[in-house]
C-alpha cells in the first residue's frame, strides 16, 4: 500500500505570451495618449466662447454672396443645374458667407454643431436644406430656399 503519487509539473507559459500582453497594453496606452493630446478638436471645442469681429467690408460680402445666389437661381431656371445640386450650392454659399463674416468654421460643421453655435437663422436654413441635399428624391421648393438664403445673408449683422 505504499503507493507513491507523483504530482504533475506546473503548467508553464511561454515567454511569448508575456511579451504579447505587454505589447497590447503599450498599444492601448499609446492610443489613449494620442486620443487625448493629438486628436483634431471639433468646432464645439474650438469655439467655447464665440468671439468675432464684424468685418469692415460686410456689405461688400453681402453683395458678392447675393450675386452667387442669383447665379444658382439662373442656373436652375435655365435647366443647367438640378434642384439637388442647387441646394448643395446654396448651402455652401451661405456657410462660406458666415465663415467669412465670423471666422467660425461653419462650412465644416454638422447640423448639431451649428445648433450649439446659437445662430438660429443659419441652423434653421441648413436644417431645411438637409433633406433635399442628401435624399435622392425630395420635395422641391427651391424658390423658398433661395428666398430664405437671401434673407439670412441680407439680415446678417
Amino acid at each position: 500500500m505504499d503507493e507513491v503519487y507523483e504530482l504533475a509539473k506546473p503548467f508553464e507559459y511561454s515567454i511569448m505570451w508575456l511579451i504579447l500582453g505587454i505589447i497590447i497594453l503599450l498599444s492601448i496606452f499609446c492610443c489613449a495618449i494620442w486620443y487625448f493630446f493629438f486628436k483634431k478638436k471639433t468646432v464645439l471645442e474650438r469655439n467655447n466662447v464665440i468671439k468675432f469681429e464684424k468685418p469692415k467690408n460686410i456689405e461688400n460680402l453681402k453683395i458678392e454672396y447675393l450675386k452667387l445666389i442669383d447665379e444658382v437661381e439662373k442656373g436652375y431656371q435655365s435647366g443647367n443645374v438640378n434642384y439637388r445640386n442647387s441646394y448643395i450650392r446654396l448651402s455652401s454659399i451661405v456657410r462660406t458667407f458666415v465663415y467669412k463674416v465670423t471666422g467660425i468654421e461653419v462650412h465644416k460643421s454638422t447640423l448639431s454643431e451649428l445648433k450649439v453655435l446659437n445662430m438660429p437663422n443659419l441652423y434653421n436654413l441648413i436644417r431645411e436644406f438637409y433633406t433635399p441635399e442628401f435624399a435622392e428624391k425630395a420635395a422641391n421648393n427651391l424658390q423658398k430656399a433661395i428666398s430664405d438664403s437671401r434673407q439670412v445673408i441680407q439680415t446678417w449683422r
